[in-house]
């Protein structure tokens, strides 16, 4: 970071000398008031996005229109925006116009006062128009100016103030709160993109529980996953429980999130099955989310993973094996410990699996191939059939409980067994 931070520094440094007003802004300036790491800083100025242009050799004007000019140093970049005022918001996201305006006038149109700090790094020191820093002593979430305004400006804010709130324990100010209950229902304006990735930041945040409980008590959850609104209040608390005791991966959040059905109970039961696509189909259906075929991916192979759990000490021995072989495994197990902790279920059946899991991959630690492929298989009299598929998992079956080790011993039993 402290690189990044020269470099900023030497942005800033190369404004001013150029006669131009230049602060680092926002999160940067919160994070640093607060003491906590922050992976990027965004500069604001009086110089217009073609001055910076000038300034600077190596730019992109990726938002040159809203006045914003990337500064690119070395593999860094940096977001260099000029001072301005927002005209009218036409789609809930973004200003059909903008105006170059003074910083008071910049930070005054910023949607918390948490984020509306202004640093100046040569004086080393922070200039503050809307009293964010006794919000950060506060420990409080305020939107700057009137927050029906700002939230109507971009409904997507309605979430940032439930991130914000769960990321560092802060309480959302009282009319702050009163403005996203009063339209938490225009949230379905804004893109299942740009709610997904919010979701997704809350949920691999550090207190995700906290997120979901404000995301509910605010009716903005009901937006985005109706099923979860269908849990009694006891159910609910588990899966808090459930949520805050794992610290998920987006993936293992809706793993958990998309299982709840209409019977107001939570456990691993109501995991829908991997056989029935139709039916997860539907249910993905019904989430104002915009989840990428891997997150799906992820999420069906956990709902496979538990329900195999379920009969694990019933499976043979090769199939045991297969379950432990699992790209998941380790992760489904994680949430598996999870569940057990929070709803106080006995760990027999877990801490035989972790035990199996530990043995067997000091020998073994991913499926082994057929000996035998579909040509070896039509080779020997067999004609293509979707029976290929099965004698080859069977011959898998067999090499993981060590009754076959060559291809000798997997062509006799292939003739044995079916060209008899």
């Amino acid at each position: 970071m402290t690189k990044m931070l020269n470099k900023a520094i030497e942005i800033v440094k190369k404004l001013k000398g150029h006669g131009h007003e230049a602060f680092f802004v926002g999160g940067y300036v919160r994070d640093m008031l607060m003491e906590n790491s922050c992976h990027d800083i965004d500069i604001t100025t009086s110089a217009h996005p073609e001055e910076v242009s000038r300034i600077f050799k190596n730019t992109l004007a990726v938002g040159a229109q809203f006045g914003v000019i990337i500064v690119l140093k070395d593999d860094d970049q940096f977001e260099v925006a000029t001072f301005r005022n927002d005209g009218q918001y036409i789609d809930g996201r973004r200003p059909e116009s903008v105006e170059y305006s003074t910083a008071k006038e910049d930070v005054e149109r910023r949607d918390f006062t948490i984020n509306g700090l202004l640093y100046d790094p040569i004086q080393e020191k922070v200039i503050d128009y809307v009293k964010g820093q006794d919000d950060i002593h506060s420990k409080l979430i305020r939107a700057i100016g009137n927050p029906l305004n700002r939230f109507q400006e971009d409904k997507l804010r309605m979430m940032r103030a439930v991130r914000f709130s769960a990321k560092f324990n802060f309480t959302i100010e009282g009319q702050t709160l009163k403005a996203i209950q009063t339209i938490a229902s225009d949230l379905t304006i804004v893109s299942n993109e740009r709610i997904t990735e919010e979701l997704s930041r809350m949920m691999e945040g550090p207190n995700p529980e906290i997120a979901l409980s404000l995301l509910k008590e605010l009716s903005l959850l009901k937006e985005m996953l109706p099923n979860v609104i269908q849990l009694e209040n006891d159910a609910w608390k588990k899966l808090l429980v459930i949520i805050k005791t794992l610290k998920p991966t987006f993936s293992q959040a809706l793993s958990l999130l998309l299982a709840i059905d209409s019977s107001n109970e939570y456990s691993l039961h109501h995991y829908p099955e991997k056989k029935t696509s139709k039916k997860e189909f539907e249910l993905f259906k019904t989430v104002s989310l915009n989840l990428s075929s891997q997150t799906i991916k992820e999420i069906t192979s956990y709902w496979e993973l538990y329900h195999i759990f379920e009969t694990y000490l019933n499976l043979t021995q090769a199939k045991k094996m297969r379950f432990l072989l699992m790209p998941q495994i380790e992760e489904s197990l994680k949430v598996l410990l999870a569940i057990h902790s929070a709803l106080n279920i006995p760990m027999d059946t877990l801490n035989q699996i972790i035990s199996d899991q530990s043995n067997l991959i000091k020998n073994i630690t991913e499926l082994p191939s057929s000996l035998l492929d579909g040509n070896d298989l039509m080779e020997l009299g067999l004609k293509p059939s979707k029976e290929l598929s099965i004698i080859k998992n069977e011959l898998i079956d067999l090499q993981l409980e060590g009754k076959l080790s060559t291809v000798e011993q997997a062509k006799a039993h292939v003739l044995k067994n079916y060209l008899n």
